[in-house]
């Protein structure tokens, strides 16, 4: 224990944090809470991703709960996470729910990934006053409320405490771990299993091969999904299987999750990916502009399969079809480099470069459907069109609400 309180500098943390328990606390009680809470907590046993949310830290430090309350010192009990509080009909969630056994009572966790905002202090104090009312038995002393965010600035948290009358306090952490990309990566045991998988898939396509002598097929392998094509349809194949809550008609919608952020975050930054929720409605919006039947999906529940068909009654080859798409894509492609040729000069990224492809299919598009079509707030609309006005490649025409953007002559 003492070893403990030596590598944590307990001695310069303890009783440093910013409160207001000396005005709102019974003297004994007020001392006590003080001494007891720190001015920094040092998460170095929590291990996320560069710009991680609070979500993650919530989770990180809900899966090292023991650590956890061994930073925070002794007499901490762990109540929940989230914990849930009806409101006026309305269900509100604590971060973190603990108990003090020393100072016989409730303290409320909130934890914020970025510095302090006077607005926290309000919602703190909403927590408390709420854990009071609906939780405290009449043996607890009043409950406490306790901050702890990224970093504060002392006179900022006093200023927002004056006019409250709950007892709150405010500290900081660091020493927060950031995961290089490189272990959310696959391991060399799960790309076995993946090519494992796929030779059994590929020995089953070929038992269908045999059984339909009419049949053209190929098989193609990458990104740990199985593609096989017939002459009548294209089947893809995806292990893992559908996450927890998403369907098949909310994806259609463009309902989706994500599997494992630090690897979303990387792939998005590298603009490898348009948005969340956007692939299959834009899947399907293509494929009834080309005047194909609409995709049927699969769920298999170890995989997720989709099946993309040709038009039954074509008497094109699949060249003709294959040399057709290709042009398509070649005009296509030909428009976004004419738009490229700004004075700006610089490369597109991949979501002007879906913007465009829906200008050059729908003809504009206004900052409400850029907001559906890459599930994008208000603001990060407009700041998407307007710099692509900007920069040349696109035009604005109308204006107030009837305002949308079209492809430069």
């Amino acid at each position: 224990m003492l070893d403990n309180c030596i590598r944590a500098d307990f001695y310069h943390t303890s009783g440093s944090a910013v409160t207001n328990f000396s005005d709102k606390l019974p003297i004994p009680q007020g001392r006590l809470a003080q001494e007891l809470l720190k001015g920094n907590y040092d998460f170095d046993f929590v291990m996320l991703p560069e710009e991680y949310d609070e979500e993650a830290l919530e989770t990180a430090i809900e899966q090292r709960m023991s650590r956890f309350l061994l930073e925070l010192g002794e007499g901490w009990a762990f109540v929940g996470r989230q914990e849930e509080i009806i409101v006026s009909g309305k269900t509100r969630k604590i971060d973190l729910l603990s108990y003090h056994i020393y100072l016989r009572c409730y303290v409320v966790l909130e934890l914020k990934v970025k510095p302090f905002d006077p607005e926290f202090a309000g919602k703190l104090n909403f927590y408390v006053n709420a854990v009071n009312k609906f939780i405290r038995r009449e043996s607890d002393n009043p409950t406490i409320g306790l901050l702890i965010c990224k970093d504060m600035d002392r006179t900022e948290v006093q200023l927002a405490f004056q006019g409250i009358t709950t007892p709150m306090g405010v500290a900081t952490y660091d020493n927060v771990k950031i995961q290089e990309i490189q272990e959310y990566l696959p391991t060399a045991e799960q790309i076995q299993q993946q090519i494992k998988i796929a030779e059994e898939e590929y020995k089953l396509n070929m038992q269908k091969k045999d059984s339909h002598e009419d049949a053209n097929l190929e098989l193609l392998v990458y990104d740990a999904g199985v593609k096989t094509i017939y002459d009548d349809r294209l089947e893809i194949t995806s292990p893992g299987g559908l996450m927890p809550g998403v369907t098949i008609d909310g994806m259609k919608e463009g309902y989706s999750q994500i599997r494992n952020r630090a690897l979303a975050h990387a792939f998005f930054y590298m603009n490898l990916i348009e948005g969340w929720g956007t692939g299959i409605p834009r899947l399907l919006r293509e494929m009834k502009e080309y005047g194909l039947p609409e995709p049927e999906f699969v769920d298999m529940e170890i995989a997720l399969r989709v099946n993309l068909y040709r038009v039954a009654d074509t008497v094109q080859s699949s060249a003709e079809l294959v040399r057709e798409s290709a042009l398509k894509v070649h005009e296509n492609e030909k428009v976004r480099s004419k738009c490229a040729q700004s004075a700006f000069k610089r490369d597109l990224t991949a979501q002007e470069v879906q913007i465009m492809d829906y200008i050059i299919v729908n003809g504009s598009i206004t900052s409400a459907q850029l907001m559906e079509f890459l599930n994008i707030k208000k603001r990060r609309a407009q700041v998407i069109l307007g710099r692509m006005a900007e920069d040349g490649l696109i035009r604005k025409k109308g204006a107030s609400r009837n305002t949308h953007y079209v492809l430069m002559e």
